[in-house]
């Protein structure tokens, strides 16, 4: 067995076919992205660290790289040492320094107002929020509108603390700074670009 086999066997595998795994959870999430609130299904990964779901799995292995710290809520090595393996991204202890900030518990959200914004000059250097929860619906109680959705469309949203819908309510007044976030449940997901609005459900 070589090296890069016998880690694999101790880490865990990744997707099976890298390439067309990325391509196709890439795709994925621009059609999330492009049109927030809708639930995605991505590529489920051979193998999953424990604390991490199949979609935030796949997230990280898609778009985390040597070039984008990633800060988890939770000390966990094998997760560490899983995407240093196959992704080569680095895991920071400050949330503050982050391109990606997963809470693999969303019910938890410390730490969450010390993620970044982004600044005036440079809103690009704003975090992507990674949150798990427990289940993802179709439609909810939960009205968004914005570019990508037409009129309004609604969601529902279980295993999650009311504070990220303050945080997706803040980007409103922070644009164009201000927090994308991807939601995660089993192996599906919902993107909240940081153009999305939060609406009263009364408008319904």
């Amino acid at each position: 067995m070589t090296p890069e086999g016998s880690t694999m066997q101790t880490l865990g595998r990744g997707f099976d076919i890298p390439v067309h795994s990325t391509r196709q959870c890439f795709r994925e999430l621009l059609t999330g992205m492009s049109r927030p609130c809708t639930v995605v299904r991505l590529p489920e990964p051979g193998g999953i660290p424990g604390s991490l779901n199949a979609a935030a799995c796949a997230v990280l292995l898609t778009l985390a790289d040597m070039d984008t710290p990633v800060w988890l809520d939770r000390t966990d090595g094998h997760v560490n040492d899983f995407f240093r393996f196959h992704c080569g991204c680095s895991f920071i202890r400050k949330c503050s320094g982050a391109t990606f900030a997963v809470f693999t518990d969303g019910k938890n959200l410390t730490g969450l107002k010390d993620v970044p914004r982004g600044t005036a000059e440079h809103p690009e250097r704003s975090a992507t929020l990674i949150i798990q929860v427990e289940s993802l619906e179709k439609k909810g109680n939960l009205i968004f509108s914005g570019p990508g959705i037409q009129h309004r469309t609604g969601l529902g949203v279980t295993g999650v603390d009311s504070r990220i819908w303050a945080c997706v309510d803040e980007n409103r007044s922070l644009f164009p700074m201000g927090l994308d976030v991807i939601l995660t449940a089993g192996n599906e997901a919902v993107c909240l670009p940081r153009t999305v609005r939060r609406e009263d459900a009364s408008c319904m």
